[in-house]
């Protein structure tokens, strides 16, 4: 590489749209209700289930909102970037016109 940084704008929004995706299924996603001990024949099950379906919505919030930031965090990377290239762009072309190359 020649030092030079160079980034997939689209691809970094491609992620951030995917993320999002991702972030609407686990939003989605429902957990077992009525599910009571008449149901599964036995109380101590039902309520080993409803524990396990409150960890897991637990750590679902917590995933979904992981998912929320990062998607948000590409986007804005992504928005950075070209404003980035624009400005310097613009400053470059400015420079250009101002010495002995003029352009455009």
């Amino acid at each position: 590489m020649d030092g030079r940084l160079r980034a997939d704008l689209g691809r970094i929004r491609q992620v951030s749209g995917r993320l999002g995706q991702v972030e609407r299924g686990f939003s989605d996603a429902t957990g077992f209700t009525g599910l009571d001990g008449a149901f599964l024949g036995s109380g101590p099950l039902a309520a080993a289930l409803e524990s396990c379906v409150t960890g897991w919505s637990q750590q679902r919030s917590a995933l979904i909102a992981q998912l929320s930031n990062v998607a948000r965090l590409c986007a804005l990377a992504a928005a950075s970037y070209e404003r980035t290239d624009t400005q310097l762009t613009a400053a470059l072309d400015k420079a250009m016109k101002g010495g002995t190359g003029e352009r455009g």
